[in-house]
């Protein structure tokens, strides 16, 4: 099993959490793990959460810009190899 965690936001009055995902073992084939160095977060990643504040807006993961080096890369990934940013 693989397993890696995330932060997720439950909803604007809550704090944000940090979950422990199960990947399913078939994924893993096809799976590049990069460690995030950096993240940013765009007016894309607030607007749900301060202007419309509809509550099928979570939960959600803020942050979908990153930056990282590969840590590790399935047998089925061809084009990218560990220690790559």
């Amino acid at each position: 099993m693989l397993y890696v965690s995330c932060n997720i936001y439950f909803s604007i009055e809550r704090e944000m959490k940090v979950l422990l995902i199960v990947l399913n073992p078939l994924t893993v084939i096809l799976l590049t793990l990069v460690q995030i160095v950096a993240t940013a977060v765009c007016h894309t990643d607030l607007y749900p959460l301060f202007e419309s504040m509809h509550k099928d807006a979570f939960p959600t993961v803020l942050g979908h810009e990153a930056a990282g080096i590969i840590e590790s890369v399935g047998p089925g990934v061809t084009e990218y190899q560990p220690g790559q940013f």
